[in-house]
């Protein structure tokens, strides 16, 4: 997959991360010399570009659910099995790796299996497309008609893990899943139902809607309290409302759970900046926290 120089340098810059926080894991100093920063730099540019030349993802068919999905999945270079996430995309009709593929790049080249599926109606997958679904039901239950295809797609999701996890490159007692916007509701959705998981990542879920659909903030307010596994909840300052990263980690620790949070600096000028391209195109500055909490959590068991 050709990948162009901006997604070279990005992908140089994560590479970098990557290495500084497993120095610090080690042996907590870098043995890096600095003598040649501009040959550093190049060659962190071109093990960029050859790593990304080796993470092509594969289109697959995952079945299993309620409707065959199509889905995009990444391989870590090396020998498996290894841990996996399952990425949830939003609320957009089509998604793709246009948008998607450096966070699934990240995952992969920080050793992590990387499935991005498609739910229901989405980019090809079988079944409605959830705004075609809602708007079936009369209009003063749009909000109660959201959260219940939300429920839908969620067992979508839990169809991805399953069949995720049936892979011989795969360790199955070490899967996590991740989203964006709707994709983090449906990840903390997961994360109630605990089924094949050990963990979750939402990014920015329900911030957008948080307070014009009550339904919503219910429904993710009840999954906090009951989630199964923990969770790291995360967006940026200039999200479109960061009470969602807030409350819901606050909920999940009055009851007993494990939840990380953390609301990160602005990200670009504008809310849609803050929201899904913090998601997306923000590996380098949330990267090393990700990695931490996903590594933390899906860490081999002890016999």
């Amino acid at each position: 997959m050709s990948v162009d120089a901006w997604g070279l340098r990005r992908l140089g810059l994560v590479l970098v991360v990557s290495r500084a926080v497993a120095c610090d894991a080690g042996h907590g100093t870098s043995t890096q010399s600095s003598a040649a920063p501009e040959r550093s730099a190049a060659a962190a540019t071109a093990t960029a570009a050859a790593t990304a030349a080796e993470l092509s993802p594969r289109r697959v068919t995952v079945s299993g659910g309620p409707y065959e999905l199509q889905a995009d999945l990444l391989v870590p270079t090396g020998r498996g099995p290894f841990p996996a996430v399952v990425y949830n995309h939003g609320s957009e009709q089509n998604p793709s790796l246009k948008y998607l593929g450096d966070t699934a790049r990240w995952l992969a080249m920080n050793g992590f299996v990387a499935l991005v599926p498609y739910r229901r109606g989405c980019s090809g997958s079988a079944g409605p497309y959830w705004k075609q679904s809602v708007a079936m039901r009369p209009k003063a239950e749009y909000d109660a008609a959201l959260v219940d295809n939300l429920e839908q797609q969620t067992a979508d999701v839990a169809a991805a893990v399953r069949w995720l996890a049936k892979r011989p490159d795969v360790d199955a007692g070490r899967v996590a899943v991740a989203g964006c916007s709707l994709g983090g509701v449906v990840s903390l959705l997961m994360a109630e139902r605990g089924i094949g998981i050990r963990a979750a990542v939402d990014f920015a879920g329900g911030s957008i809607l948080w307070k014009r659909n009550a339904a919503l903030r219910s429904r993710m307010m009840s999954a906090a309290a009951a989630a199964k596994v923990p969770v790291f909840f995360l967006q940026a300052e200039n999200d479109f409302n960061t009470a969602p990263t807030r409350l819901l980690s606050a909920r999940m620790r009055e009851s007993g759970n494990t939840a990380r949070s953390k609301v990160f600096p602005p990200h670009g000028a504008t809310p849609m900046h803050g929201h899904a391209h913090f998601c997306n195109r923000a590996q380098d500055e949330w990267g090393p926290d990700v990695l931490d909490a996903l590594r933390r959590w899906t860490a081999p068991r002890a016999p």
